[in-house]
């Protein structure tokens, strides 16, 4: 009803059908926009996790609440490009970074979503808000396409170490096409 207003107190005005203007002088509600939660607060070097947050105030407009990552302030700030926007909750998608220009292991950025594009939400139950890029992520050691000629398609097996052995937490982007996981396991993944 009043998604991704700008924080403040508003006053409220109220005409009756009958009377016209009645005082109101005393009728004022408050507008903010909280961070109470998201997840995940770590994620690859490389960037491209998809966050997922939730809070008060968010606009539908996936366009009106912008998400980074910030260092020092702006300085350095990165991306979160806003996939799905509700009401209390956003999704949002890492830059990813080339390898040479990975971020640093361990280091840590503010997560800020901004309400209208102008104004930062508060962190409140969230805490500080801080996001940790880590260098402990899957290692890919093999990459082996099959081709199955009774199903006319492909199959490529990904081996290596720490998948997760989920196949929702998993995805594959051929030639710029997402391609559906088939089966994760600790050391192998299927797509």
């Amino acid at each position: 009803m009043f998604g991704g207003a700008y924080s403040g107190t508003y006053s409220v005005q109220i005409r009756h059908k009958t009377f016209g203007l009645i005082d109101t002088s005393l009728l004022t509600f408050a507008v903010g926009s909280e961070v109470t939660a998201f997840s995940p607060s770590i994620g690859s070097i490389y960037g491209g996790q998809l966050i997922t947050i939730t809070g008060t105030n968010w606009d539908t407009d996936p366009r009106n609440n912008p998400v980074s990552i910030t260092f020092n302030g702006a300085l350095g700030s990165s991306a979160c490009y806003v996939q799905t926007s509700s009401a209390a909750q956003i999704t949002c998608r890492l830059q990813e970074f080339a390898v040479g220009q990975e971020k640093a292991n361990n280091l840590e950025g503010k997560l800020i979503v901004f309400l209208k594009t102008s104004e930062e939400a508060t962190c409140g139950a969230a805490g500080s808000c801080k996001y940790i890029f880590s260098s402990t992520v899957p290692t890919v050691t093999t990459v082996e396409p099959e081709w199955n000629a009774a199903s006319n398609s492909w199959t490529i097996k990904i081996k290596g170490t720490a998948f997760t052995g989920d196949a929702s937490t998993s995805a594959l982007t051929v030639g710029g096409v997402e391609q559906p996981p088939v089966a994760v396991l600790s050391s192998t993944a299927v797509f």
